[in-house]
């Protein structure tokens, strides 16, 4: 149930039945809150609905003339629950959510975001922004954090960053599935997992990288489709600074088998630019370099690799560090290339 507004009783006053209800119920409200909170969102996984309304706490739900939407408990990402908007005529259907509370920002601040979705059918559109307000909440401007015309019906992860336009003190969320005019197919759009937070495993901080993972990564290069078998630079990830600071960047590099032919290549980018020096390998065991970087707030820290590999894969790896702290930066599985 939501939270209850109490008055306090008078001096003298007997202690009512109905007064310690409403404390136990203000506080059960309070902890679901606080057990449903990652990062700045409030419920991101739809975890909680209170008082069994069908709408997770934390949100306000709107459905068109013909949307609607629902606890989804089959096809959720993260956590027992997500939240289903279905569409069943493409000009009035679908459903959108909002966060009902303001999250507290800063102008020219970097903000890290996350967001499951999965689609029912192929050609059903979705979409996920952040409004942002003024220090009295007036409106400023809407950001689209991604847009799909033809969302994945699979499970599929979308992330990224936004920065805060000027004079941004507060912001908003929100999910929808189902965009009037967009696509060309109806049916069910599920989100789980929300995130929007300066601070997300792939956030540098010089001073505290203990939380980060490790990760190896075998570029494919017969996914990449090039008759020069992946002959270009190619990202395969990116982090991002939220302070100023020098970095220790160790990156491996080997052959993937005896088999492979040819030299591989690995390079430190900053926003997109060659930053650190070009490294190569055509040996077979993992070879190391190391060398400090310095980076300024909200800076990219990027990764690129290349091959002329014309049989195997190269495989690769990337750990940065500060001081006697080790970070091992990287994701939890290998992604091929042509993935990227």
């Amino acid at each position: 149930m939501p939270f209850i507004t109490i008055s306090k009783p008078a001096v003298g006053d007997p202690t009512k039945k109905t007064f310690a209800d409403e404390v136990v119920d203000d506080l059960t409200f309070l902890n679901s809150q606080l057990s449903a909170k990652e990062g700045s969102v409030i419920n991101p996984s739809m975890e909680t609905d209170a008082d069994g309304d069908g709408n997770p706490d934390g949100w306000v739900f709107t459905d068109r003339p013909n949307g609607s939407h629902a606890i989804d408990t089959t096809n959720n990402a993260h956590g027992a629950n997500g939240i289903k908007f279905t569409s069943t005529v493409l000009a009035d259907g679908g459903s959108y959510g909002d966060s009902k509370d303001y999250y507290a920002v800063a102008e020219g601040e970097v903000y890290t975001w996350k967001a499951w979705r999965k689609a029912s059918a192929a050609n059903i559109s979705c979409q996920h922004l952040v409004t942002w307000y003024t220090g009295a909440k007036a409106l400023i401007s809407t950001s689209t954090l991604f847009q799909d015309t033809n969302a994945p019906t699979t499970n599929t992860l979308a992330t990224g960053t936004v920065t805060a336009p000027s004079t941004a003190r507060f912001a908003k969320l929100r999910v929808e599935g189902g965009i009037p005019g967009v696509g060309s197919a109806t049916g069910d759009i599920t989100f789980d997992g929300l995130g929007f937070d300066t601070i997300y495993p792939g956030t540098v901080r010089p001073e505290a990288f203990e939380d980060h993972v490790t990760g190896s990564y075998d570029v494919a290069p017969r996914l990449v489709g090039a008759a020069s078998h992946g002959n270009s630079w190619v990202k395969f990830g990116e982090w991002y600074m939220d302070r100023d600071g020098t970095i220790k960047t160790e990156l491996g590099l080997r052959r993937g088998d005896a088999k492979a032919s040819g030299t591989g290549y690995i390079r430190i980018y900053k926003n997109g630019s060659a930053f650190g020096t070009q490294r190569s390998t055509t040996s077979t065991t993992n070879v190391y370099w190391e060398q400090d970087l310095a980076f300024v707030k909200g800076d990219k820290i990027q990764v690129y690799v290349k091959e002329n590999y014309s049989v195997g894969a190269a495989n690769f790896s990337c750990g940065l560090f500060s001081g006697k702290q080790y970070a091992r930066m990287g994701a939890h599985k290998d992604y091929p290339v042509g993935a990227i």
